[in-house]
């Protein structure tokens, strides 16, 4: 099966690309799967931080969903 993640720029609810990531989602062939995930959550990226308190939980999750 083939498995695909999309993401949006936006975190806007009526945004025009999770909009079209949704009507991706639904038009998918069989035998494949279009999953959307969120940046919401996700900081900008600080090495510092990283190396204080670990990657941030949204990143983790984002990261889990592409794997």
């Amino acid at each position: 099966m083939v498995s695909i993640v999309g993401v949006s720029g936006s975190l806007r609810r009526h945004s025009f690309n999770g909009g079209l990531l949704r009507a991706a989602a639904k038009a998918m062939p069989a035998g494949s799967a279009l999953t959307t995930a969120s940046i919401a959550g996700v900081p900008l990226y600080n090495a510092d931080d990283e190396a204080a308190q670990g990657i941030p939980a949204a990143v983790a999750a984002l990261k889990e969903a592409i794997a």
